[in-house]
């Protein structure tokens, strides 16, 4: 029959120049014959016109998934975000910090527990959040009470290293120099000179 070596579609008369964008369309294929769902009237299109254009379709979209795939190498996840059991966590965990500032006998085996986690589990999460080990948090944290207690003046050093849990103070020195770049004796004069009226 003349009317085989067309495709029969009934759709807009400008459906071929929106195929690219979705919309509905139910095709069924069988041999020579195309058929293109819509509820609006019915035109015919020449079998090879019709080819060329599903085949320009398909190399444009082609070459859009190749491109998209290129651009995935650059794409970068978004930062991770701390979820409120990590709130949760981190509050608890400075609860206990606190109160155990001064504490020299403290362990992580003590803090895990406190946490209701192995010591395993709890150096993973502490160290996921904060990016430090629990021995070297416990350090940071310390030192930087002692940054408090110096800039509050009245104290010595000594009663200073053992208000955050050195027992030794050439420790608390060595772990203070480590994490500020001087000496808590530096560190004081230093504060001393600023606060020193201008002659």
């Amino acid at each position: 029959s003349r009317h085989m070596q067309k495709y029969v579609v009934e759709s807009n008369d400008d459906l071929l120049a929106r195929l690219p964008v979705p919309f509905r369309i139910n095709c069924v294929l069988y041999k020579e014959w195309v058929s293109i769902g819509s509820p609006l009237k019915s035109t015919s299109i020449p079998a090879a016109c019709f080819r060329q254009r599903v085949s320009s379709i398909r190399a444009a979209r082609h070459d859009v998934a190749e491109r998209m795939a290129a651009g995935v190498g650059s794409m970068q996840p978004l930062p991770p975000s701390i979820q409120p059991a990590d709130e949760r966590f981190v509050e608890k965990v400075m609860e206990y910090m606190e109160a155990n500032m001064d504490n020299s006998e403290l362990t992580i085996d003590d803090f895990a527990a406190a946490m209701a986690l192995s010591r395993t589990v709890f150096y993973r999460k502490l160290k996921a959040i904060t990016g430090l080990s629990p021995v070297d948090f416990v350090k940071d944290m310390r030192v930087k009470r002692a940054v408090q207690l110096i800039g509050r003046g009245g104290m010595t050093l000594s009663q200073i290293a053992f208000m955050t849990g050195f027992n030794d103070p050439k420790y608390f020195s060595k772990c203070f120099k480590r994490q500020m770049g001087m000496t808590p004796s530096d560190y004081k004069d230093r504060l001393e000179n600023e606060n020193r009226p201008a002659q």
